[in-house]
C-alpha cells in the first residue's frame, strides 16, 4: 500500500543522504586535516590569510575526493582555541550532481591530532547546500546541517533540514535528527535512534549502512521518471527499522506503522505492518531484486477485518460498501517507472466478506434495464439500493492494464473483463450480471424466466467517477437469448407469432434471426 511518499522523496532519501551528504562531509574533514597539517609543518604565520591556499585546496580535494571545487568566497579561521575554519560560496560537482554551498564552518580540537589521536570536530555547519541533478535538473536543498562533537567511531549529534522540490506539487520539508556514528575503515555508518519529519509525517528509525563507497556491480543510465536510484541499491547495504505513530489516509488515519527495510547485495526487502488500518490490520512485503538490468518486484499483501467503506473512500469514493473484509494476494512487476510497473503487473487478489452492506445501484439499473425491455421489471424495481448480503467472495486478476474479476454476492454473480489503468484510474470493463435461484435467500428476485440469464454490464469512466449500466451494444443479444428461452416451448410454426407477441419491437429482428438459426431446419422441413 502506497502511502503519501512521492518519487522525489524516495529518490532523495535513498541516494542523497547516505551518498552525497556523506561524501561532502568527508571532503570537508579532509580539507580540515590538510589545513591543520600545514599549520603544524609550515608555521602559523603562513596561515594569516588562508585564501592564498585556495589552488592547493582545490587540487587536494580534486585528487582525494574526485570532485572539482571552486572557492568563490573567502576562507577565514581562528587558530586557538579552538581551530575554526569558515568558507563561503563554494561550488563543486561530480559526474552526476552539481553542488552550490552558501556557507560552511568547522570547529576542531587540535590537541588529540597533535598527540597522535583522532581528529575531533566540535561542530560542522553547512548552510544552504543546493544539489542539482545534472541530467534532469531535479533539485534538493539542504537548508542546514549540523554535526557536533564529531569523532570517528563515536556517536555525534546530527541534525539536517532539507527541502525536496516536486514538479507535481508543492515542495516538501524534511528534517532528520539523531546520533551519527561513522566508521571510516569499515566504510559504514549508523544513525540510531533517528527522529524524522516529512511534512506532517513524523517517526523514528534505526539505520545502519555499509559499503558506502562501493561501486555498483552493474551500471545503468538513470531516467527522469525512475522510482529507485539503482546505483544505490546495487552498491550500499543497509538495514532500517522505522515506526510512524500516525499517517493520514482518508477520514481515519493509519496508526502504528512499522517499516523494516533491508538491502543486501542488490536484493531489497521491505515489510510494512499496520496493526490499525481501516479497522483491521494490513501487512505488505515488497521485495525488489535489482541484480539484473530490469528490477523485479514482488508484492505480497494480507489484510484482515478491514472496514471496506474506509478503503473505498480512499480508492473509489462513489462506491458504498460496509463490511469486515479479508483480502490477500500477490503481484509481480518489472521495471523502474510507474508506467513500466503497471504495464507488467501480473497476479491475483482475493476477497472474502461475511455479512455486510453493499451499494448495488449500478447492478440494479443494469438488471432493471433488460427486465423492462422484456416487460418483467416489477420484481427488480423492488430491490433496495443497499443490499444486506450474507456472503461475498471474489477474485481480481491483473495482467498489466487488463483486468478480470469474478464475484459472487449471495444469489448474484458478477463477471467482468476489460482495462483499468491504476495510474490514471481510467476504465472500460464489460461483463455480465446473473441472478440465480437460491435455496434460502430471496432478497434479489426477478421474474421466473430471467433467472440464470447473463445480463450485459459495462463500466466506463474512472475509479473516482465510474459510469456503469446496461451494455446497450450487447443488450440485443441478451434479449434474443431471453426470447429464445421463452419460445423454445412453443410449436415451431408459431415462432414468428410468439416473437411478435412477447418481444419488444426494437429486438424482434434479432430474436427472429437467432430463432431461425436454432429452428430453421425444422421449419424448412415442414
Amino acid at each position: 500500500m502506497a502511502v503519501g511518499i512521492d518519487r522525489v522523496a524516495v529518490t532523495t532519501i535513498y541516494s542523497k543522504i547516505p551518498g552525497d551528504c556523506m561524501r561532502f562531509l568527508v571532503t570537508v574533514l579532509v580539507v580540515v586535516v590538510a589545513l591543520l597539517a600545514v599549520a603544524v609543518g609550515a608555521g602559523l604565520w603562513l596561515l594569516k590569510d588562508p585564501n592564498r591556499f585556495k589552488p592547493e585546496l582545490e587540487a587536494l580535494i580534486r585528487d582525494t575526493a574526485g570532485m572539482e571545487v571552486s572557492f568563490d568566497g573567502d576562507l577565514s579561521w581562528q587558530l586557538w582555541p579552538p581551530v575554526v575554519l569558515k568558507g563561503e560560496s563554494i561550488r563543486f560537482e561530480d559526474e552526476s550532481t552539481r553542488y552550490e554551498l552558501a556557507a560552511f564552518g568547522v570547529r576542531a580540537n587540535l590537541l588529540p591530532l597533535l598527540q597522535g589521536g583522532e581528529l575531533e570536530v566540535s561542530q560542522l555547519r553547512l548552510d544552504d547546500l543546493l544539489m542539482t541533478d545534472k541530467a534532469f535538473g531535479a533539485q534538493t536543498r539542504i537548508d542546514s546541517l549540523r554535526l557536533d562533537t564529531f569523532v570517528l567511531g563515536q556517536p555525534s549529534p546530527l541534525s539536517v533540514a532539507m527541502t525536496l522540490e516536486n514538479e507535481e506539487g508543492p515542495a516538501s520539508k524534511v528534517t532528520v535528527e539523531g546520533p551519527l556514528t561513522y566508521f571510516q575503515e569499515e566504510d559504514r555508518l549508523m544513525l540510531a535512534p533517528m527522529a524524522f519529519r516529512y511534512d506532517d509525517i513524523t517517526g523514528t528509525c534505526d539505520v545502519a549502512a555499509s559499503n558506502l563507497s562501493r561501486e555498483p556491480a552493474l551500471s545503468y543510465t538513470a531516467g527522469k521518471d525512475d522510482l529507485l536510484p539503482l546505483d544505490t541499491f546495487r552498491a550500499i547495504d543497509w538495514e532500517a527499522d522505522c515506526t510512524v505513530p500516525e499517517l493520514a489516509a482518508g477520514e481515519e488515519p493509519l496508526r502504528n506503522l512499522s517499516i523494516r527495510s533491508a538491502n543486501k547485495n542488490a536484493r531489497n526487502t521491505n515489510t510494512i505492518t499496520i496493526p490499525d488500518a481501516f479497522g483491521g490490520s494490513v501487512e505488505t512485503t515488497v521485495s525488489i531484486d535489482t541484480r539484473n538490468r530490469t528490477p523485479a518486484w514482488l508484492i505480497d499483501t494480507n489484510a484482515s477485518d478491514i472496514q471496506s467503506q474506509a478503503l473505498m473512500d480512499l480508492i473509489a469514493p462513489s462506491l458504498k460498501w460496509a463490511a469486515p473484509l479479508l483480502a490477500g494476494g500477490q503481484l509481480s512487476l518489472r521495471g523502474n517507472t510507474m508506467e513500466a510497473l503497471i504495464d507488467s503487473a501480473n497476479g491475483e487478489l482475493s476477497f472474502n466478506s461475511e455479512a455486510g452492506q453493499l451499494d448495488i445501484g449500478a447492478i440494479k439499473e443494469t438488471v432493471l434495464g433488460l427486465a423492462r425491455l422484456a416487460g418483467k421489471g416489477e420484481e427488480v424495481e423492488r430491490w433496495n439500493r443497499q443490499l444486506d448480503y450474507t456472503a461475498l467472495k471474489g477474485s481480481w486478476n491483473v495482467d498489466g492494464t487488463n483486468q478480470a474479476m469474478n464475484f459472487a454476492i449471495d444469489n448474484l454473480a458478477l463477471v467482468a473483463k476489460g482495462t483499468l489503468n491504476a495510474l490514471t484510474g481510467d476504465m472500460d470493463l464489460r461483463g455480465t450480471v446473473t441472478v440465480d435461484k437460491h435455496p434460502t435467500l430471496d432478497l434479489l428476485k426477478v421474474s421466473e424466466d430471467l433467472y440464470g440469464l447473463p445480463i450485459p454490464l459495462r463500466c466506463t469512466g474512472t475509479l473516482e467517477a465510474p459510469s456503469c449500466g446496461l451494455d446497450s451494444g450487447a443488450a440485443q443479444a441478451a434479449l434474443a437469448d431471453y426470447a429464445t428461452g421463452r419460445a423454445r416451448g412453443e410449436a415451431a410454426e408459431r415462432l414468428d407469432e410468439v416473437i411478435e407477441d412477447k418481444v419488444p419491437e426494437e429486438y424482434r429482428d434479432a430474436a427472429k434471426g437467432l430463432l431461425k438459426g436454432l429452428f430453421g431446419n425444422q421449419r424448412d422441413d415442414e
